[in-house]
């Protein structure tokens, strides 16, 4: 006799299938028709559910908890998935493209033995209770929506922690200048008494000290070239860009009238000021955040795959890891220049 049933397969069949979610299973106590009924009315035909999802049996163990399986389990599980239609994969993971696997797993560092199934499935939308405004989903907005629509303090906040570097600023003032021309359209059109959408005027309602928030943004951006917190990349970039400006220039002198001739001198004199200052600018080294933790984690995931670990604590980790690393990349990151994105796994770990 081998340990005790907590539900009829019948139930924990049923259980499986309503539920939907990945889950950690304890199969205590129960035999090859058991895993027989378990994969026919559980794993046969596919589990709908709205993203790819796991089951983990725990079917055995070293001596400490042997008494409550039968020695046979794990092979009965897996000779039953078999008979249902599912193959054995050891680098199956949750993904739609492992489905119809399972994998066997011994945790030494546990001394528990698991199968985990990765069933079919029929993935379905799940249906949108989501919040909007302005015909933006709350969580997921853009950055300059979720700027132009919060409170002062609150921007100030979100432009410090998202838009750490020259670069993302310029980023968020760009979007942030195309958002108010959105505006001025829209007022526009109120203007001529041609109606806005619903969304179009949720959107205008909620704009908060727009004009204050550029002339906000546009004073950081300026202190961070003035005040040389600038790298070596984004002198770089600024550098070619108004080499380019003043190329335009120079090529629109020849030939102009002495009037427009006086304001393009005006605009040289202006560009080359801003050449010379960025040539005498320092770069910074850019500093990310959460270096020492990102590499932590990395190690924690990898000696937990090393010792082919609980799937449950390596997803975990990698989900810390995921939001470490959104929140050290901030708003723009695509737009940051490659040489300031420093490969945290490269920085040696702080002792």
């Amino acid at each position: 006799f081998f340990g005790l049933k907590c539900f009829s397969m019948a139930s924990l069949a049923k259980a499986i299938r309503q539920n939907a979610e990945s889950d950690d299973l304890d199969l205590e106590g129960y035999g090859p028709d058991d895993c027989e009924e378990l994969a026919e009315h559980a794993f046969k035909e596919p589990i709908i559910c709205t993203q790819m999802i796991r089951i983990s049996f725990t079917c055995g163990g070293g001596k400490k908890v042997r008494q409550k399986y039968s020695p046979d389990l794990p092979k009965m599980i897996c000779d039953a998935l078999r008979a249902v239609g599912y193959t054995e994969d050891k680098g199956a993971a949750l993904s739609v493209d492992s489905q119809g696997t399972f994998k066997y797993q011994h945790d030494t560092g546990k001394d528990l033995k698991y199968v985990h199934v990765f069933p079919f499935v029929k993935i379905e939308e799940q249906k949108d209770n989501t919040v909007r405004l302005g015909g933006y989903k709350v969580d997921d907005m853009p950055p300059e929506i979720k700027c132009t629509i919060a409170e002062m303090s609150t921007f100030k906040e979100l432009v410090k922690e998202k838009c750490p570097s020259y670069t993302q600023k310029r980023c968020l003032l760009k979007a942030m200048k195309e958002v108010q021309a959105r505006y001025e359209e829209f007022e526009k059109r109120m203007a001529e008494m041609k109606p806005l959408t619903d969304e179009e005027q949720e959107l205008y309602d909620s704009q908060v000290e727009m004009a204050d928030k550029l002339k906000f943004l546009t004073k950081e951006v300026e202190g961070m070239v003035n005040g040389g917190k600038m790298t070596r990349s984004e002198i770089s970039i600024l550098t070619a860009e108004f080499q380019d400006k003043l190329k335009k220039v120079n090529e629109a002198m020849n030939g102009a009238s002495e009037a427009k001739k006086t304001k393009l001198e005006v605009q040289q004199k202006m560009i080359m000021d801003q050449l010379a200052k960025l040539k005498d600018r320092q770069p910074i080294t850019p500093k990310l955040k959460n270096v020492v933790e990102i590499v932590e984690v990395r190690e924690k995931i990898a000696k937990l795959k090393a010792s082919m670990g609980a799937m449950k604590a390596i997803e975990d980790a990698e989900e810390k890891l995921r939001k470490l690393k959104l929140e050290q990349q901030g708003w723009y990151w695509k737009e940051v220049p490659e040489e300031d994105k420093k490969d945290p796994s490269a920085v040696k770990k702080k002792k």
